[in-house]
């Protein structure tokens, strides 16, 4: 009984660091989720990594005009993006789209979602993400 116990007392913490490693290894496949509030014009999610990425994005049927949803690469390590042609969308107000998908690479690069209304305008209530798969 006592074998048993030790057993259970050492097991125990061992598959909770099991556990929690593969949910940390897994953090990379959840959305990074993005929001343009009325009182900004531009904004820019969490970067994530990975040769491709899908986003998705709403405009609020509150907002004063549309907004646009890009991608955004970068390849060398954040220290300049460049917007991605397959993943650039216009959203009216009241509006969304599906999931659209980025380019895609062979390699991995640096990715991130920007939700912009498209100069120095405001008002606009707007929500999206960037994921892998």
């Amino acid at each position: 009984m006592k074998k048993k116990l030790l057993a259970s007392l050492f097991i125990t913490p061992v598959l909770a660091v099991l556990a929690s490693t593969q949910v940390l290894a897994g953090n990379e496949d959840l959305a990074h989720c993005i929001e343009l509030y009325p009182s900004q014009d531009l904004t820019y999610s969490a970067s994530c990594t990975g040769t491709y990425k899908y986003i998705w994005g709403e405009n609020d049927q509150s907002s004063e005009q549309g907004v646009w949803f890009v991608a955004e690469v970068s390849k060398d390590n954040k220290s300049s993006w460049r917007e991605d042609e397959y993943a650039r969308v216009h959203i009216s107000p009241g509006s969304a789209f599906g999931e659209t998908i980025t380019d895609r690479y062979s390699a991995t690069y640096t990715w991130r979602l920007k939700v912009d209304a498209f100069g120095p305008f405001r008002g606009c209530s707007s929500i999206g993400y960037i994921r892998n798969k």
